[in-house]
């Protein structure tokens, strides 16, 4: 884990500029009012998912929250500015689940303070942008680090557990995005909706070849006994290695099953059918940090199973 010291070289987020005013009720009879409503709020606040649009608006209409009638009909507003050109929609990654930000013309993704917002409303764009800062500060940083120190630069009051979805995924381009060669790596999400697809892991080459001599050697032949092959498919087993060392050898727990396509009921199974296969004479090459985050020590894994001489996919150099 990364010191705190570390930390303070994370230059300091711009403030978050949070709507204030009065706008029409949230009723149907002012629909063209809510309309501008949303609009000036997106004006303010935007790059901002809908989520946070709909917490302001009933705010600043004089209202605690917006019921399920009164959130559907500000969605129909930010859907009927976007359709007239006031805003635009900024999409997230496909494969991420996560809701759409919305911008006037002139808004990008500028990494911000938390501000009135939750963590679950802050745009994956935005924050991937704070965990790259991070990443600049201290770039021996592991996942959990990155975690911590994004959401302290953030404001956020604690690093909850487990971490929200936009989090994760924003986590997940980060590390993605540090391999060597560059060939897998997912970009930064930009501002006009054109990003590739991330928030999934994808493993490096480099990786992938390791994961490869590993499950041909002879000592993980020997290692893979018949009640462990029986519970998890060495593809599967060559497909977690290679991620997780394409990644610094840490992952968090979320983004790997979701990369390796791993249901909630089989995943405690699987990680304890891997520790077991991978763990041997007493040494922990594939360990956990809580239920969230994985690690695999990657000079232990070349050693214990005889891989000499293979290239190091998160140094570049070759094990020795």
């Amino acid at each position: 884990m990364t010191s705190a010291r570390a930390f303070r070289d994370v230059p300091r987020l711009e403030p978050y500029h949070a709507f204030f005013g009065r706008l029409a009720p949230m009723d149907a009879r002012y629909s063209e009012d809510i309309v501008d409503g949303v609009v000036e709020i997106v004006a303010v606040e935007g790059p901002v998912v809908a989520s946070r649009v709909r917490r302001a608006y009933a705010q600043s209409a004089g209202e605690r929250r917006a019921n399920a009638r009164k959130a559907k009909l500000l969605d129909h507003a930010l859907v009927l500015a976007c359709r007239r050109a006031r805003i635009h929609e900024v999409k997230a990654p496909a494969d991420s689940g996560l809701p759409s930000a919305y911008a006037i013309t002139d808004q990008s993704a500028k990494p911000r303070v938390l501000g009135p917002r939750t963590l679950e409303e802050v745009p994956i764009q935005e924050l991937v942008g704070v965990v790259r800062l991070v990443q600049q500060a201290a770039p021996r940083s592991d996942a959990p680090s990155l975690a911590e120190g994004a959401l302290s630069a953030l404001g956020a009051p604690r690093v909850p557990r487990p971490l929200p979805a936009n989090v994760e995924a924003a986590l997940s381009v980060a590390t993605d995005s540090r391999v060597n060669d560059g060939a897998s790596a997912v970009d930064a999400p930009s501002g006009d909706g054109s990003e590739a697809q991330a928030g999934v892991l994808r493993p490096s080459s480099d990786g992938e070849r390791l994961a490869q001599l590993l499950v041909t050697s002879a000592a993980f032949d020997r290692a893979l006994d018949s009640s462990v092959r029986a519970r998890v498919p060495v593809d599967l087993v060559r497909d977690v290695v290679a991620l997780l060392a394409s990644t610094h050898g840490v992952v968090s727990a979320a983004a790997l099953w979701r990369a390796v396509g791993v249901p909630g009921p089989r995943q405690a199974m699987t990680i304890a059918m891997l520790r077991r296969l991978l763990n041997r004479d007493g040494y922990d090459v594939l360990s956990s940090e809580g239920r969230d985050w994985f690690r695999l020590d990657v000079d232990l894994l070349i050693e214990q199973f005889g891989l000499v001489g293979v290239p190091h996919p998160t140094r570049g150099n070759r094990a020795t």
